[in-house]
């Protein structure tokens, strides 16, 4: 995956990272996100806010998850149970069903 970076979430050499919202405006706190289950974590924690943000962010680790060489069956689950994290959030089942 390419580097990108915003405000909120960036990938920089295959590390990709999500600022911590729960911390502003006292500090700026990055989480690195290694897994499907620590962005549903994030998720849950509200530590990603915002319906756009919660898309992309979901969308990014699915990217990282496939390219790290996850198999069908473990993909398909990991998208299920990040559209279970959040499940009135429009954005982050639109993000998701492009995938599956």
């Amino acid at each position: 995956m390419k580097n990108l970076e915003s405000i909120s979430i960036r990938h920089k050499e295959g590390v990709l990272a999500l600022l911590d919202q729960q911390m502003l405006p006292h500090s700026e706190d990055w989480i690195e996100i290694d897994s499907p289950e620590k962005m549903i974590f994030c998720i849950k924690a509200l530590k990603v806010r915002g319906a756009p943000l919660i898309g992309v962010a979901a969308a990014l680790v699915l990217a990282k998850y496939a390219e790290s060489g996850a198999d069908k069956e473990k993909f398909i689950q990991a998208a299920a149970n990040l559209r279970e994290s959040r499940p009135t959030a429009v954005n982050l089942m639109w993000a998701i069903d492009r995938f599956v």
